[in-house]
């Protein structure tokens, strides 16, 4: 469904010189961005409602938490506690979109028909913006327990690295690295289940990791998960990892600081849709317009779960 239009603005959904680009690849535009994209794999779509439009919102029904108590032989039960937990807000208050101009001698010049091919290039531009939206978010959203110096609820012994002094990372460090951050989410007592824990790495950091001393019983991954959707790539001290190029960098001081969040797939709730994405022809040029509008919206709903930490090569 589209964006509504305000009072006396034509709809020319049905004709009037629009030619849709069909439904059904709107469809499977929005299938492969689910598959290939990163995010939609490293958060939770546990929420209520129908996504239309920005501006809508999306209500996330949380967990109670469950009091223990002491018990003595012979004694009552006593009083029954009633569970409860506030819902949280989720807001569709993010939008991107694509635009392009085919004219028509480029077209029947061509040696392929451009607009399946450029639709594509659309799809993958669109996946890295907002890949990249979503990760320069939620590293300043972890739990106060889980990044810096000295993370670590209950030992607060673990390095992460900070920005201007980041954890320096070669091949022999990299997965005692990564053994901390599993000990991070331990002792926030996060799930691990080898599931839904995740990892988003940089290129060079999965590099590093392939070069280093890594037993076979501690890393599942090989060249066919490369292909894995989400871009995973295997699993590795508990996470799910998943390679990706969107993850903040800034350079400090001349040395490149590369911000890397990590965590468990209940703390970070998303929702997408797409929802214009069609071709109009134009009085202005010989050709055709096309254009695409996807919404989504996020939001860490657990900070204990989720992780942060800035690395840099060395």
């Amino acid at each position: 469904m589209g964006i509504e239009r305000v009072a006396g603005e034509i709809n020319y959904g049905n004709g009037g010189g629009i030619d849709y680009v069909p439904i059904l690849y709107a469809k499977q535009m929005l299938l492969e961005y689910l598959e290939t994209a990163v995010v939609p794999g490293i958060s939770n779509n546990d929420y209520e409602g129908e996504i239309k439009e920005q501006g809508d919102q999306v209500i996330i029904s949380t967990m109670p938490e469950v009091s223990i108590e002491d018990h003595e032989k012979g004694a009552p039960v006593g009083d029954y506690e009633q569970l409860s937990s506030p819902s949280v807000k989720l807001d569709i208050d993010y939008a991107k979109k694509y635009k392009f101009r085919i004219g028509s001698i480029d077209q029947a010049q061509s040696r392929f028909i451009l607009s399946p091919k450029f639709l594509k290039k659309a799809e993958y531009a669109m996946e890295i913006a907002i890949d990249g939206t979503v990760f320069g978010v939620i590293r300043g959203t972890a739990g106060s327990n889980n990044d810096g110096v000295s993370a670590g609820a209950d030992s607060g012994s673990f390095d992460l690295g900070v920005t201007t002094d980041p954890k320096v990372l070669t091949k022999d460090n990299v997965l005692d690295w990564i053994a901390d951050m599993a000990c991070v989410l331990h002792e926030e007592s996060v799930p691990d289940d080898n599931v839904d824990r995740w990892l988003g790495l940089a290129p060079w950091i999965t590099n590093l990791i392939d070069k280093s001393e890594l037993a076979n019983a501690a890393y599942s991954g090989d060249e066919k998960s490369r292909f894995y959707k989400n871009r995973y790539i295997g699993q590795l001290k508990g996470f799910n990892i998943h390679q990706t190029m969107q993850q903040t960098k800034t350079v400090v001081g001349g040395k490149t600081e590369f911000d890397v969040s990590f965590g468990h797939k209940t703390a970070l709730t998303f929702a997408t849709q797409l929802v214009e994405n069609e071709s109009l022809k134009t009085g202005q040029y010989f050709g055709k317009l096309y254009r695409g509008l996807q919404v989504f919206g996020f939001k860490t709903t657990i900070p204990e779960g989720l992780g942060h930490s800035v690395v840099t090569p060395q």
